[in-house]
């Protein structure tokens, strides 16, 4: 039986999701469970990758940042200290910027980090933060 390339694709990005901890295993799994038919020979089958990451978007889960990285095959480097990248905002000469948001109070900042070379992880300091989301 040939391989569905859209269901492997899904599977993919649904195991770099699960494996990046974006987002908690329940609400992946419910998710998942949104957007996939019934097959009678199969039991369940993904139907499209756009759909599933359209609704995790629109549900505020992911950013349309997140799934690009996703989709790509990267699920490491999402978080940064306490604070979990949400968007690229682009580099200057030294430094990268990163829209970022503290998971226990919501708070949203922009990251400056700068490259460390060696192991250790980079550098970063808060350079300004948005009010609280309500």
């Amino acid at each position: 039986m040939a391989t569905d390339l859209g269901t492997s694709e899904f599977n993919r990005f649904v195991a770099n999701l699960s494996n990046s901890g974006l987002i908690a295993e329940t609400e992946l799994a419910e998710v998942v469970h949104l957007h996939e038919d019934p097959s009678p020979l199969n039991g369940r089958y993904p139907v499209r990758l756009t759909n599933l990451t359209s609704d995790l978007v629109a549900r505020g889960s992911l950013t349309c940042w997140q799934c690009t990285k996703l989709h790509d095959g990267r699920w490491k480097g999402f978080f940064l200290g306490e604070y979990k990248l949400l968007d690229a905002l682009g580099p200057d000469e030294s430094n990268s910027f990163y829209l970022a948001e503290h998971p226990a109070t919501l708070r949203r900042v922009i990251l400056q980090v700068t490259p460390v070379h060696g192991n250790p992880p980079p550098s970063y300091k808060v350079v300004h933060s948005y009010p609280k989301k309500p």
